[in-house]
């Protein structure tokens, strides 16, 4: 089993308070924000990125336009506006 999946069995399973989840969901925020600003910092148009949509297929394509927390993907299905936090370079 993976941690992840420990981590989120652990949280289902739990009898946490609510200021128990809230420090959980704030500790989450703060680290995604964290990922956001590293990839932002590491795109540029042109860079060749992929990511998976929400129903689990993976795209690959080239960055047009980067934002403060999005970035505009052109792909063979078309243009997509992606959290810079789900995004890897290929």
């Amino acid at each position: 089993m993976s941690a992840v999946q420990e981590i989120n069995r652990a949280i289902l399973s739990g009898n946490w308070t609510h200021d128990e989840l809230n420090s959980m969901r704030q500790a989450i925020q703060f680290v995604n924000a964290q990922l956001t600003r590293k990839n932002v910092g590491q795109m540029v148009i042109g860079t060749q990125v992929e990511f998976t949509t929400h129903n689990h297929q993976r795209l690959q394509g080239r960055v047009e336009k980067v934002g403060r927390k999005f970035v505009t993907v052109n792909t063979n299905l078309g243009r997509w506006r992606v959290p810079a936090a789900m995004l890897t370079r290929v």
